[in-house]
């Protein structure tokens, strides 16, 4: 990335590479506008003045953002751990929960558990990371709060995923518990869900069976993962022979056009919370005008320029739809 914002603003010096990123973060060219941060950072790089690694590390920080917005992940990692490791980071926490969000995407695994232990670790005891503040510069800006109850939940969540795709069957189900304990009602869902599968992978049935009712109780039966993978469980069950727990696991599946319901107003309510129209290609109503504002001149409609959140959920109701016929296996 580096190289390429090079080539794209070369000659640029440091003021006017800043200005014309903020140009194009008005413009929505946000492609651009994270070149152009590339070219500014590395033209202050250097720089011991107080408030110039200020500027560079808020810079950073916009930068980080946009990346995973625009689904460089693996981008947005080095440039979260520099920030993060770098004097005047203002936000180490936020920081710490993106970086652990963007190794888990770019499939760093360990790293991600690692990121994850030192967030939780920081967040109880901040002193012990002199290098994210710096106390001489006296900026007067407002110290970041610690994480909330479901903003450590999102972290052990995580850290169940990370364990779950390196196949470490037990050491995810610690941290899927944490989120069964104290997540929210969908939160508990997906956890108690995922506990179940490193179950499966244990062949650990009597304790899957003692799962089932917790999970129906939630609302994650409306997720489409979910969905699919109490199909997946019941196939398990039923290979291995327990047939009495296999039916009412069918019985929960929820039909297709149920789910594809649900999860299209979820969809609206996602790319509403990103400011783009609640369905694609449509204009804004009234009432969104009323509790969002004006909506952008240019709406980004191209699959790439798309935020992640709205591409994942669009690829799971797609799937869902093209997903062979499956009720009467259910019933």
């Amino acid at each position: 990335m580096a190289q390429a914002a090079m080539s794209f603003a070369s000659g640029m010096n440091a003021g006017e590479a800043l200005k014309q990123a903020d140009e194009y973060l008005r413009s929505q060219q946000y492609e651009k506008a994270a070149e152009t941060m590339v070219v500014y950072l590395e033209a202050v790089e250097e720089s011991k003045t107080p408030r110039v690694v200020a500027k560079a590390q808020s810079t950073r920080f916009t930068l980080a953002k946009l990346l995973i917005n625009l689904g460089k992940s693996e981008d947005a990692v080095g440039v979260l751990q520099k920030y993060i490791d770098t004097p005047q980071a203002l936000k180490p926490r936020t920081a710490m929960n993106m970086l652990a969000k963007s190794q888990l995407d770019a499939e760093k695994y360990k790293d991600c558990i690692k990121t994850i232990e030192r967030a939780l670790e920081f967040n109880a005891n901040p002193v012990v990371q002199v290098t994210t503040s710096s106390e001489e510069e006296g900026l007067g800006e407002e110290p970041e709060p610690p994480y909330t109850e479901q903003d450590i939940c999102t972290l052990y969540q995580t850290m169940g995923d990370c364990y779950f795709k390196l196949k470490q069957w037990n050491a995810s189900i610690e941290p899927y518990n944490y989120v069964r304990e104290h997540g929210t009602d969908q939160r508990q869902g997906y956890a108690i869900m995922q506990i179940i599968n490193a179950m499966i992978e244990m062949k650990d049935f009597e304790g899957i069976i003692g799962l089932i009712p917790q999970l129906y109780s939630t609302s994650a039966r409306y997720d489409i993962r979910v969905n699919m993978a109490l199909m997946n469980v019941a196939a398990a069950l039923r290979r291995a022979g327990e047939y009495d727990a296999v039916l009412p696991l069918y019985r929960m599946v929820l039909p297709r056009d149920e789910l594809l319901a649900y999860q299209e107003e979820e969809l609206k309510k996602v790319r509403l919370e990103y400011r783009m129209s609640a369905v694609e290609g449509m204009n804004w109503s009234e009432e969104e005008i009323i509790l969002f504002g004006p909506p952008p001149e240019v709406e980004e409609t191209v699959e790439e320029s798309k935020p992640k959140a709205v591409t994942d959920l669009e690829n799971l109701i797609n799937a869902l739809r093209e997903l062979p016929a499956y009720e009467l296996n259910v019933k």
